[in-house]
């Protein structure tokens, strides 16, 4: 499959998350470097730039990948959202891959430190999100009717609420009640 049109690259998002639920890795990978390469062509183009995002969110998101896989997967989302800081639409697919990731790191205690910082990258992208007013026109023949998005902040509001609840056990056996009776107000 190679999205070859801009319209393409849902269909190259859908198709990945199909994809990795059935395991297909290679393909996944295949897949998302062709979106890659799209986005190469049409630079400017930022309708491209979601579905990849969201592609690669995917994957870091799959718990039958190997953790440091998963990791390399989404060092690459981040540095591909940080090139595009102004698109604040891609800040929900690092927020759902840190979340996944932070999922991972509260199982092992030696990886607290990383479970911390998973949360303090979510509670960024919320503030960022949080001070960008974002705006669509639903309808081309009516450009005087916005509408105020915020279904990407709702998203990155709950992964952060749910980031916080799955630190809270990690810092009451450490005994961090401060830190968690914060997370819990």
């Amino acid at each position: 499959i190679m999205p070859d049109e801009p319209g393409d690259t849902e269909a190259a998002e859908e198709s990945t998350m199909l994809l990795l639920s059935h395991q297909q890795l290679a393909m996944a990978e295949t897949l998302i470097e062709q979106q890659a390469t799209l986005i190469g062509q049409h630079p400017d183009d930022q309708d491209l730039r979601l579905p990849y995002a969201k592609s690669l969110s995917l994957a870091v998101c799959v718990e039958w990948l190997e953790l440091p896989h998963r990791e390399q997967l989404f060092a690459r989302l981040k540095d591909f959202c940080r090139s595009h800081a102004e698109n604040v639409w891609l800040y929900v697919t690092v927020a759902k891959a840190a979340l996944a990731l932070l999922e991972e790191y509260v199982k092992a205690p030696e990886r607290s430190s990383d479970a911390e910082s998973m949360n303090a990258l979510i509670r960024s992208l919320h503030r960022g999100r949080a001070s960008q007013t974002v705006s669509r026109l639903p309808d081309p023949l009516n450009p005087f009717n916005v509408i105020v998005v915020d279904d990407d902040l709702r998203e990155i509001r709950l992964c952060l609420a749910e980031s916080d609840a799955y630190l809270v056990g990690p810092w009451t056996r450490a005994e961090r009640f401060q830190d968690a009776s914060d997370l819990i107000d």
